[in-house]
């Protein structure tokens, strides 16, 4: 049985870590590596605004704040299959005060596929209609023609 990678080309069913943790870069805008061990990791330690920001946009994570700060203001939620198979993986540093956390992931191979199933075209949020930020659109600025003298 074949899959089809990110960009079209078929995949074998049992992937290699390397190969899973390339696509799930490529989809989920945080750098991931395979380890040695056969896990896949964030490349080195994030702040929670490197791999989360692109999770909002996409539609994985929700933020359950009122915008209004202090202690109990909320937090990230995950808000699809995607984000309820990745949050398990995911454990910040020990707080130290006046700093932020810095955050790790390691996934098993068969989370990090089954993630990947949800995430290519005809499933999950790309097939309700939504649009992707960076593949639905540009977000480059385009040029501007100049103006008629």
């Amino acid at each position: 049985m074949t899959t089809r990678a990110i960009d079209g080309r078929p995949r074998p069913a049992g992937a290699s870590p390397e190969d899973l943790a390339e696509e799930l870069t490529l989809h989920l805008g945080a750098p991931f590596v395979a380890t040695p061990e056969g896990r896949i990791t964030f490349r080195q330690k994030l702040r929670v605004t490197d791999w989360a920001v692109p999770l909002l946009f996409d539609g994985h994570a929700g933020y359950t704040g009122d915008g209004h700060g202090g202690a109990h203001s909320g937090g990230l939620v995950p808000t699809s299959a995607v984000g309820r198979l990745l949050w398990p993986s995911l454990r910040a540093s020990r707080p130290q005060a006046g700093h932020r956390l810095w955050w790790t992931c390691s996934l098993r191979p068969e989370t990090a596929a089954e993630i990947l199933d949800h995430l290519r075209p005809g499933r999950g949020p790309v097939a309700d209609g939504e649009w992707r930020a960076g593949r639905d659109f540009d977000l480059k600025p385009r040029r501007r023609p100049p103006l008629a003298a």
